[in-house]
């Protein structure tokens, strides 16, 4: 799958939020040398500690249902020993792309994911979504 893609991704440490910009390898920005993005990610230290919002906006193609497997199976790998997943987010160009993700979104085992056309959109849900795992259950005070 990495052949398909270029990944650029940009570590925002103010939001705990890793930004990873898919475009298609004809993209004016497209390194040959980008790594796949999961094992991108399997270097990155505490990993449990960031969220990772995925921008697909420039990603033109569609993702084969073998290459979504492989996806998935990576994340699984990638957190199985890990405390938490992190909250994923994907960010689509437009609605056909968005649906697109709501049927392969089942292959994924995070618990914490959602599809946006918007970049603020996606972020706002993030902190609220972090805000819920991190506030206090009162029942168990």
């Amino acid at each position: 799958m990495s052949a398909n893609y270029h990944t650029h991704i940009i570590t925002d440490d103010n939001n705990s939020v890793l930004v990873a910009k898919l475009s298609r390898q004809e993209d004016e920005y497209f390194a040959p040398e980008t790594p796949d993005l999961l094992d991108y990610l399997a270097q990155v230290d505490h990993i449990e500690h960031y969220d990772l919002m995925i921008d697909a906006r420039r990603f033109m193609d569609e993702f084969e249902i073998h290459q979504v497997m492989v996806l998935a199976e990576k994340w699984r790998l990638l957190f199985k020993d890990k405390p938490k997943e992190p909250i994923l987010a994907l960010i689509c160009r437009d609605e056909l792309q968005l649906n697109h993700y709501s049927i392969i979104q089942a292959y994924f085992t995070a618990r914490r994911h959602c599809g946006f056309t918007c970049f603020d959109q996606a972020l706002d849900w993030m902190k609220t979504k972090r805000l819920e795992i991190t506030k206090p259950n009162p029942v168990n005070s």
